[in-house]
């Protein structure tokens, strides 16, 4: 099965080969859930797929394409615990800083929900001495 992408891209779905994960935003009328939490951008989002938003897809659908593992429901808290693995060992600075901006603005939109995920996950900031881990960092 082929998908469209919110990048205009067209995505193999999830469970065939080499399908890489391909995430999809669901849509619930009056409630704050994970919808609300940011796209991560390109840089991030290079190694799994969000279906287009601008696909009508029904509910009852999308909850049958989740139990056939053709996609899994946006997450920003569990895509940002993937970070790490998305960039290899020496990521590019670019990578790094869109990384860091997109988990500070997951931050804002899940508050405390997202402190946990933020102290496990590897991020690095740039300080005078270059990249290095946020967990070492300090600042004056």
């Amino acid at each position: 099965m082929i998908m469209k992408t919110r990048d205009g891209g067209l995505h193999a779905a999830m469970g065939l080969p080499s399908g890489a994960p391909v995430f999809v935003r669901e849509r619930r009328s009056g409630s704050r859930d994970r919808d609300s939490a940011p796209l991560p951008p390109s840089t991030v989002a290079s190694k799994f797929a969000i279906l287009a938003d601008d696909i009508p897809v029904s509910p009852e659908v999308v909850s049958d394409f989740i139990k056939a593992g053709l996609l899994r429901r946006y997450d920003a808290l569990q895509v940002l615990q993937s970070v790490p693995s998305l960039f290899g060992d020496k990521p590019a600075p670019k990578h790094r800083e869109a990384a860091l901006k997109w988990a500070f603005d997951v931050w804002r939109a899940e508050g405390p929900r997202s402190e946990r995920v933020l102290r496990q996950i590897d991020l690095h900031v740039e300080t005078r001495s270059g990249w290095r881990e946020a967990s070492t960092a300090r600042f004056s």
